[in-house]
């Protein structure tokens, strides 16, 4: 444009449209970017699934632990009181 007088100092580029191979090289790397971001997602999911099922599990085992205890200390009270431990055992008996 200089032969006609003008001298462009900068130009505003509003539209680029890349080649449709870099578009579709950039479109798999952003869709790659994602999936790997989803199967972190899925294992961190699996992952807090696999913890809470083996923290009700523990819990499940202590609560069952506690149940036999509770049942042994009344087997054990119920034959102290049958037999009479506690009272002074005669001979005659």
């Amino acid at each position: 444009m200089t032969e006609f007088g003008y001298h462009i100092l900068n130009a505003l580029v509003t539209d680029l449209e890349p080649d449709a191979s870099v578009k579709a090289a950039m479109n798999e790397i952003e869709t790659n970017k994602r999936m790997r971001a989803a199967r972190e997602e899925r294992a961190e999911a699996n992952k807090n699934v696999m913890i809470k099922a083996a923290e009700a599990e523990a819990e499940s085992k202590h609560l069952q632990g506690q149940g036999i205890a509770n049942q042994r200390d009344a087997i054990i009270t119920g034959l102290r009181s049958s037999i009479g431990v506690g009272e002074k055992i005669s001979p005659s008996r």
